[in-house]
């Protein structure tokens, strides 16, 4: 059994091991930011984009990171490299330092931790039939593309009020019925006129979390199936228009949504579009990883 590890400011110990002060400010208020990776085989998908986007969110915060890219890369890879399992859940996260205070000072150290744990599979019905997610306002949603932190109250309450109702996520809306993202995912719709097919996906002026596996799906989208991909305001009373719906994040890879509230999607039909872009998702992250896995398990399928 592969316990995972954890390492403090360097200091690599067991999870149950592993302490940060109580007067950590991404402790007391979420005075932090992360990125969240998944590596097979000990190798991370796309590593830089993940890099790239934890300096922006510290550039929108304020919150310095005094580690360069290649220190952050070598202590990933060498925390990976003492871990056995098969897909691996890794977070990175950068905390402002310790004091009670909210005032900033210049004498605040930045706090590093790093997590590497097995990662624990969906339940398969997930993968084979789909999510079922409810519609949730947040109407303190900002315009733009949001920062990665740890703050995620909000979604927490949510989830709890989802499952209570039988549904598995929610799906945001701003102040205007825009559609957001799920809680933690981006959110892509198909619908088709005749032999046309549109996908889009809300736009990040809506207020999101520009997501790295989100930009890949775009891309793959574009150039492996020469689809046209829209980046717009989605709104709420548009739902019926759509066919198909899938979500997509660093853990789930992509996965189908077979309803929303009371609308029913076909996205586990046979032949259905979601099919395709599913087969060309799994073929451009293996390509990149050079190995061919199953995305939920991590298990090895071949060359």
């Amino acid at each position: 059994m592969h316990s995972g590890l954890v390492a403090v400011n360097g200091f690599v110990s067991s999870p149950e091991k592993a302490s940060i002060s109580v007067f950590d400010r991404g402790f007391l208020f979420g005075d932090n930011i992360f990125e969240v990776f998944v590596a097979f085989n000990r190798q991370i998908l796309s590593l830089d984009l993940h890099l790239e986007r934890l300096r922006r969110s510290g550039e929108r915060l304020g919150l310095p990171i005094p580690w360069s890219n290649e220190e952050l890369k070598e202590e990933l890879t060498a925390i990976l490299a003492q871990l056995g399992a098969p897909k691996v859940y890794v977070r990175l996260m950068i905390t402002r330092g310790q004091g009670l205070g909210l005032e900033i000072s210049e004498s605040l150290q930045a706090n590093k931790i790093v997590m590497a744990l097995p990662a624990k599979p969906f339940p398969s019905r997930h993968y084979e039939q789909g999510l079922s997610l409810t519609i949730a306002n947040n109407r303190s949603t900002k315009r733009g593309a949001q920062a990665k932190t740890g703050n995620y109250s909000a979604s927490i309450v949510a989830i709890q009020g989802a499952n209570r109702e039988g549904f598995d996520d929610v799906l945001w809306c701003n102040d205007a019925d825009e559609f957001t993202e799920a809680s933690t995912a981006n959110i892509f719709f198909i619908a088709r006129h005749g032999h046309e097919l549109e996908v889009v996906t809300p736009h990040l002026d809506s207020g999101l979390l520009q997501g790295i596996t989100r930009n890949f799906v775009i891309e793959v989208l574009r150039r492996s199936l020469a689809l046209k991909v829209s980046e717009i305001a989605v709104y709420r009373e548009e739902l019926p228009r759509f066919d198909e719906a899938f979500i997509c994040s660093t853990m789930r890879g992509v996965m189908p949504v077979h309803c929303i509230d009371q609308h029913r999607f076909h996205t586990r039909r046979p032949q259905s579009s979601y099919q395709h872009i599913e087969q060309a998702f799994l073929a451009a992250a293996w390509h990149e990883l050079g190995g061919v896995y199953d995305w939920n398990s991590g298990k090895a399928l071949g060359a």
